[in-house]
């Protein structure tokens, strides 16, 4: 996974000397929740980062960036998980114009996330756990992005996008992870293994909504010659 995600990144950079590469500031924010969990509730996130478009020809083009995002959950009268993720979207864009200065753009893709950081907050409990400290979730996440759009002018952008995640982030994916945690639950009389009927499918969001606003830092027209 990291070779992979190293050729990503790699490869996103390698296109950057193109002249039909656009490059885009995004900002925005999100909710996420983690699925198939009993008694999760979303939580508000952001994400900021930058982008690239790469156009293939008038209509097509593909889209790629880094974007630091936060993403988690919480279980009501118990704790909040604010995990911090590098999400690098790789993604197919279909764009047509919908009036002389806006396009409407959908697209789609595969998304690798690496986790950089994030908190664990057991309710009753004054200190908080790494996400991805020992016994913490795993750093790495793979899953589909899809999203919405519109590209106004040549300098600002208005996206909706939604993830679903395939990797498990750990073995107690639906319940905060931890020594402390388990032993706060031991102490309640609860068991610290997950609870029957969880599954290990997580997904970040579940669909995650997210909305961002961009900002063209350099932009370069791709031309067609005749």
């Amino acid at each position: 996974m990291k070779k992979f995600l190293m050729t990503a990144v790699l490869g996103m950079f390698a296109l950057a000397g193109f002249s039909q590469v656009k490059w885009d500031a995004k900002f925005g924010m999100n909710f996420s929740n983690m699925t198939k969990a009993e008694g999760t509730k979303a939580l508000p996130g952001f994400n900021l980062g930058v982008g690239m478009d790469y156009g293939f020809s008038e209509n097509w083009s593909l889209q790629s960036g880094l974007m630091i995002s936060s993403k988690g959950y919480k279980v009501k009268d118990y704790a909040k998980v604010r995990p911090i993720y590098l999400d690098i979207p790789i993604l197919a864009a279909y764009k047509f114009n919908i009036s002389d200065n806006t396009k409407f753009v959908i697209n789609a893709g595969p998304y690798l996330a690496f986790g950089l950081g994030g908190k664990n907050k057991v309710d009753g409990i004054d200190e908080s756990e790494k996400v991805f400290g020992d016994n913490g979730w795993n750093r790495f996440d793979l899953g589909i992005q899809y999203g919405i759009g519109l590209e106004i002018g040549d300098h600002y952008l208005v996206n909706l996008t939604g993830q679903n995640g395939f990797i498990s982030p750990s073995p107690r994916a639906g319940r905060p992870h931890g020594t402390r945690a388990a032993r706060t639950q031991q102490r309640k009389g609860e068991s610290s293994s997950p609870r029957r009927g969880h599954s290990r499918t997580h997904a970040f969001p579940s669909p995650r909504a997210r909305a961002y606003w961009g900002r063209r830092i350099r932009s370069r027209a791709c031309r067609q010659s005749r």
